[in-house]
């Protein structure tokens, strides 16, 4: 079973409002050597403590390595209304996604995988994108170059 048993080490880290799976990744590895370093010697001496833990309350979150490219698609319409509203939800999906499989959508029949938003005043912005077989571009760039087409 994953993610049972009692709690030898645990710690409370933050998540930024622009962490996405990479980040936070290497966030958590740090911390889990800081961890093991420190809890090694009683692991190997067999004198540490630990905490029972609510087996009721084990969760288990697929790995993003489970996601598909299907699975990443985000219809143009949330998107625009998470620009406009209620962004956060949005965000933080795109930050999930982040980088792989990477979200994306379709606007005017082109596939656009979204690289960077952030959230302003709980409105999603869109910072970086890029179409299939281009180099990564802003929104801005997006915008004026190809939705004004």
């Amino acid at each position: 079973q994953l993610d049972h048993g009692p709690i030898v080490a645990q710690e409370k880290i933050s998540i930024d409002l622009d962490d996405n799976t990479a980040t936070l990744t290497t966030k958590l590895t740090r911390l889990a050597i800081q961890l093991l370093d420190n809890k090694l010697p009683e692991i190997c001496a067999k004198t540490y403590t630990y905490t029972a833990q609510d087996e009721n309350l084990v969760t288990f979150t697929p790995s993003h390595r489970s996601l598909t490219r299907e699975s990443a698609f985000i219809p143009w319409e949330k998107l625009r209304y998470s620009m406009n509203e209620k962004g956060a939800e949005t965000h933080a999906l795109i930050r999930s996604l982040n980088p792989e499989p990477g979200a994306w959508t379709t606007i005017k029949d082109k596939d656009l995988k979204i690289l960077k938003s952030s959230l302003v005043e709980n409105k999603l912005k869109i910072e970086q994108v890029q179409m299939s077989g281009k180099n990564p571009i802003s929104w801005k760039q997006f915008c004026s170059g190809y939705l004004n087409e």
